[in-house]
């Protein structure tokens, strides 16, 4: 509080614009100019709002993360966003350290980074590939199986495994392969790189 005497119809100086944590000033409130009795003039203030930006990574937020604040909001606890395919990790700031809220009395902008992890599993999968054409000399046999996952509408190669062998009126073999799949795909099978090309494979879960 400052106090100043001026003469009658006077102006009083008013002192330089003060500063308050989580406002701006907004100018005097009172009459300081042609002064005629005692006056008494307040400082009045503004609410900073201060900006929360998300970086998603291609996840879609909670509609309950608000997008600013200011240093009368309270505190705000963050929610979980979501991904497909991905298991959210947490929230970052802009320094990368781990964050779950905003305390209440805090100022400033806020950037956060959502961290995923790949919602995948890892498992093997057995696959029985056999060969039933007629041929009345020992041949030696190869190819190459693939493991395919339909995600999203999206086919992708999973795993692979090669079975070789000799081929006389009848080949079969069973093949373990580790895949790496999103839980709920579908999983299909194909080949490639057959030798000889005419022992054309049949392959089934085993």
């Amino acid at each position: 509080m400052k106090t100043q005497t001026v003469n009658y119809g006077s102006s009083a100086t008013p002192p330089p614009a003060p500063s308050r944590v989580g406002y701006s000033f907004a100018g005097w409130s009172g009459t300081y100019t042609n002064v005629t009795s005692d006056q008494a003039v307040t400082a009045t203030y503004n609410v900073v709002s201060y900006s929360i930006t998300y970086n998603l990574d291609g996840g879609t937020n909670n509609p309950r993360n608000p997008a600013s604040y200011t240093i009368e909001s309270g505190g705000i606890s963050f929610y979980d966003p979501s991904k497909d395919g991905w298991r959210f990790g947490g929230w970052t700031d802009s320094s990368g350290q781990p964050i779950t809220g905003i305390a209440a009395g805090s100022t400033g902008n806020v950037l956060l980074t959502a961290q995923w992890t790949a919602d995948t599993v890892t498992e093997e999968r057995k696959v029985k590939v056999s060969i039933s054409y007629p041929y009345e000399h020992p041949q030696g046999v190869s190819g190459y199986v693939y493991i395919y996952e339909t995600y999203n509408d999206k086919k992708t190669k999973v795993g692979s495994g090669h079975y070789s062998g000799t081929h006389y009126y009848g080949f079969s073999e069973i093949l373990t392969i580790q895949i790496t799949r999103h839980p709920g795909s579908t999983l299909t099978l194909g080949y490639s790189d057959i030798s000889p090309s005419v022992f054309v494979p049949t392959l089934s879960w085993a």
